[in-house]
């Protein structure tokens, strides 16, 4: 790889970096002449001193550096040793203690930080104090085990207000064999800081082993200088002005692709991930990254920030990113904190090429780094970003590039190696560290154990290989295009989406009326009014489907039915389908303006009604008021037709994002398939009762309306508006022994947060569908109602009623589960490939129920259903992941589509609405 800055930074732009004295030309012409003159002043003065503001007077009291301020806060609220600095020596030959006794405590009086103490001082204000001398916390014992030394000694807590910041123990494993472990709190030093003090150690210790005064040199500058420095740097420059303009509106966090969500309360333990990218690829890399006048930083941070945005999809990315903070050379061996982490806020949204992902990652890099002098802890008091227990502010994340040389000091006569260790912490959610090795590059990810598995790292290493690959290979192409599904991914995806059951060629009205030959005198639909049979239901849809057929229905004629939930309705569904015709729900609370919109587009051969409703419903040629119909006139048998399982069974119409509601068609064999699969699941039968309280406008009262009397099941209609009311529901169930009820889980959360769970002791079954499922809600009704199994159904209008499904357990939480034996779900990335697991993209859907598509909107449907290598399938427009453990989960929209008690909102047709003059009372009509 290319020279770059320890930090990732590139050495000629940091260079440039260094120069404080360039000036905003815009605020420079703003000030007075007199501010002019003196802002010029300031410039030649700093240019004078090579570039850097004058360090300040040394008479004045030690200030703690905004870095030690935010330390400090922490160790007062969280404490633990998380932010210990150690590093640890085996040293073979013969030790002299006392030159390294001497050593320790000359290291000590050389750097004033090391004799800090940090104490609340009046008003609880954090304040530092140099103790004048003070000796290392220093001792020697006999050890038996190098690793439990060591971490003992490694997680070993400081106090911070007593002065002890820095620690030193020897173990004595032998006469000529010991363990040096150095330890500092973070609070004074940083990672270059103890190799300072390693090195200085070793040069000291060589020296008065041999009798010598100290060789090293007095040090110009001590840390505190640096942060008086620091303070009146900010308050001369436009720093602070820009981390506020940059970071205004940035996201809270950044969805990582967790297996838990992040703990309430701060955590630290973690664990380690190593996965190694070989030469050749890191080769491509140094030279594509100079073709971009780039670091190879900015190029694995680009292809780090496009794995995080395929992750979240929020379009906007906050990485962290560490650099060693003395980009000063008169900072370069002051011991002291000066390590800084600049939150690097990465744009990808709008589908960047890898090209235009690195161009922005560049472009945002050269800028914080032209602004690093203000320590993250200022930026965060500044922006002032929300802030949530357990998450760190502005980002989650890390990235940086180190070498992995290790720097062992020369201690005179001794043979000194590093000894690695792991503290087993983990500050941030999640880091990627990649250090430069003779092999390649070594990318380390260090995880929140709270948050992660192993398993989810480890894939996630392999992704963030494939992306830069993939990325290199075709800058211009997008990133969220770029597949990164392996072979493995594939193969498990599609033992997925194995359809095991073949569709058949039923219709759904014989489905009906070969249950009503088997059980004729079974009750099969009630209401308040009382019951009809299995025959009676039969006979008289047969009558209504001859005079339909008299009035011209035939095979995809549509008939509309604008009736209140009754007997009466659960006849003229059926009717319409002996006849040939599809249905079309017309709920009778809709505006006036919306049922004549839908019966006008649905081109209705007749209108079914009744008397009760009809004042409300526009006017058609021919209406039957299904009340006043003499059906004892017309025949009892089935009509002849020629409808087939391709006809049209019914038109839903759903919400338009044009301003007017569409109508989705849905054929026989399409609606036959899901509801044959919901009978070999849930097994309905007489010993059942279905309650009907779905608006029948809603796709989903189609399973209780038509697969019931399929079944040998009752069906029981509530009343009109009684779904609403969970005391009449209630009674309902106790009074005629519901078995079975289907929810929104909106209105499941109402009804379980009132009911009587003594009137509901029958139901065995209950069906959430038509919008999230909650875990809150799962486990609210698996509580009030222990005896009933509660599913979640998933699926769009586009698509027969439902096409996933899962048993909601009390161990686990909600998903959409798998697709049902008949149906597929992928989830594709922008360039329409399949999302590996654990990516969230695109929910697409195939199968046997999938609608044959809109009416009446060719252009629609061409753009909503479509050919595919996986057959034909339907864009969804649901933003889903396949988790790990092989279940679907539901993550929200893509577009500003909702979802109001099940029903789908498009914001366009509300504002269609609203600008059609039409009153707020009516628009509330239509989306409540």
């Amino acid at each position: 790889m290319t020279a770059s800055k320890a930090d990732g930074s590139p050495v000629d732009e940091a260079a440039a970096a260094s120069d404080l004295g360039r000036l905003n030309p815009a605020k420079l012409s703003a000030l007075s002449p007199a501010k002019q003159a003196l802002a010029e002043r300031r410039l030649r003065a700093r240019r004078a001193n090579n570039g850097a503001v004058p360090w300040s007077d040394r008479d004045s009291g030690p200030e703690m550096s905004d870095a030690q301020q935010g330390m400090f806060l922490i160790d007062q609220t969280t404490g633990g040793t998380a932010y210990n600095v150690a590093q640890a020596f085996r040293m073979l030959g013969p030790l002299d203690t006392d030159a390294l006794k001497r050593a320790v405590d000359e290291v000590v009086r050389r750097h004033e930080v090391l004799r800090s103490r940090f104490v609340i001082g009046p008003n609880d204000g954090a304040r530092v104090e140099v103790l004048t001398s003070a000796e290392a916390d220093f001792d020697t014992a006999t050890v038996a085990d190098v690793d439990t030394f060591v971490h003992s000694e490694v997680t070993r807590p400081f106090d911070l207000g007593a002065g002890s910041n820095f620690r030193i123990r020897l173990g004595r494993l032998g006469p000529d064999d010991h363990v040096l472990v150095m330890v500092t709190h973070h609070i004074v030093s940083d990672s270059v800081s103890k190799h300072i003090i390693a090195g200085e150690l070793a040069t000291l210790y060589a020296d008065f082993r041999a009798g010598r005064p100290s060789s090293l040199p007095e040090p110009a500058l001590q840390y505190y200088d640096y942060t008086r420095w620091q303070a009146k740097l900010l308050a001369d420059s436009d720093q602070l002005d820009w981390w506020r303009a940059t970071l205004q509106g940035a996201p809270e966090w950044t969805e990582l692709p967790c297996d838990r969500p992040a703990p309430s309360a701060a955590g630290v333990g973690g664990a380690k991930h190593t996965h190694q990218l070989d030469s050749a690829l890191v080769r491509r890399l140094d030279t594509y990254a100079r073709g971009q006048r780039a670091t190879p930083f900015m190029v694995l941070l680009a292809a780090y920030a496009g794995l995080l945005e395929r992750y979240s999809g929020q379009g906007d990315v906050v990485i962290g990113s560490p650099t060693t903070g003395r980009h000063r050379e008169e900072l370069r061996s002051v011991v002291g904190l000066f390590i800084n982490t600049l939150p690097l806020r990465v744009d990808t949204s709008g589908s960047p090429s890898f090209e235009q992902l690195v161009a922005r990652t560049r472009a945002s890099a050269i800028g914080a780094y032209r602004h690093q002098d203000v320590a993250f802890d200022r930026i965060v008091r500044e922006v002032a970003p929300r802030r949530v227990a357990g998450r760190n502010p502005l980002f989650q994340t890390i990235m940086t590039v180190k070498s992995d040389r290790v720097t062992v000091p020369d201690f005179a006569e001794l043979d000194v190696t590093a000894i690695n260790y792991d503290g087993g912490w983990a500050k941030f959610d999640l880091a990627l560290i990649c250090y430069e090795t003779p092999d390649g590059l070594a990318v380390l990810w260090q995880y929140s154990t709270d948050m992660f598995d192993e398993s989810t790292i480890q894939r996630l290493a392999g992704q963030f290989e494939r992306l830069l690959t993939l990325g290199l290979d075709n800058p211009t192409q997008p990133v969220d295009a770029l597949g990164l599904a392996t072979v493995d991914d594939l193969r498990y995806l599609s033992g997925l989406n194995e359809v095991t059951a073949n569709p058949t060629g039923s219709l759904l009205h014989d489905l009906m009326a070969q249950q009503a030959l088997r059980t004729p005198d079974a009750q099969a639909v009630g209401d308040e009014t009382g019951w009809i049979t299995y025959r009676e239901l039969d006979e008289r849809s047969n009558a209504l489907a001859h005079h339909l057929v008299s009035l011209g229905v035939r095979p995809d004629s549509r008939v509309a039915i604008c009736l209140n939930r009754s007997i009466a309705l659960e006849v003229a569904l059926v009717g319409v389908l002996k006849a040939g015709g599809a249905y079309v729900p017309l709920d009778p609370g809709y505006p006036a303006d919306r049922l004549a919109y839908m019966l006008d587009d649905c081109d209705a051969v007749a209108l079914l009604t009744a008397t009760a409703v009809h004042t409300s419903v526009p006017s058609h040629p021919n209406t039957v008021l299904i009340d006043q119909v003499d059906l004892s006139t017309l025949p009892t048998s089935p009509p002849v037709t020629d409808v087939r399982s391709d006809n049209l069974a019914y038109v839903i119409y759903t919400s338009g994002s044009t301003g007017r509601p569409k109508g989705v068609l849905l054929e026989h064999r399409s609606v036959a398939v899901q509801l044959q699969w919901m009978q070999r699941t849930f097994a309905l039968g007489p010993q059942d009762t279905v309650l009907q309280k779905t608006p029948f406008s809603f796709d989903v009262a189609g399973w209780e309306l038509l697969w019931t009397p399929m079944s040998g099941a009752r069906l029981f209609m509530a009343r009109p508006d009684g779904h609403r009311d969970t005391s009449y529901l209630c009674d309902v169930i106790s009074r005629q022994r519901v078995t079975v009820l289907n929810f929104v889980p909106s209105m499941l959360s109402a009804f379980t947060d009132h009911l009587d769970p003594d009137r509901c002791r029958t139901v065995r079954l209950v069906i959430a569908c038509g919008e999230a499922l909650s875990d809150a809600v799962k486990d609210r009704c698996l509580e009030t109602l222990p005896r009933a199994e509660l599913f979640n159904l998933y699926g769009p209008t586009e698509a027969a009623i439902s096409v996933a499904y899962e048993q909601c357990l009390k161990e686990r939480s909600v998903s959409l589960g798998r697709p049902i034996p008949t149906s597929t779900a992928y989830v594709f990335d922008q360039g329409g490939g399949q999302q590996p697991l654990g990516m969230p993209g695109e929910l697409n859907l195939g199968g046997a129920q999938l609608a044959r598509g809109y009416l009446g909107r060719p252009e629609l449907t061409a753009e909503k259903f479509f050919d595919h290598d996986l057959g034909r399938l339907y864009r969804t427009g649901d933003r889903a992941v396949w988790g790990l453990d092989g279940r679907l989960q539901f993550l929200g929209r893509l577009d500003d589509q909702v979802k109001l008690r099940g029903f789908r909102i498009e914001l366009g047709e509300v504002e269609s609405v609203l600008v059609g003059h039409v009153g707020v009372s009516q628009a509330c009509v239509v989306v409540a």
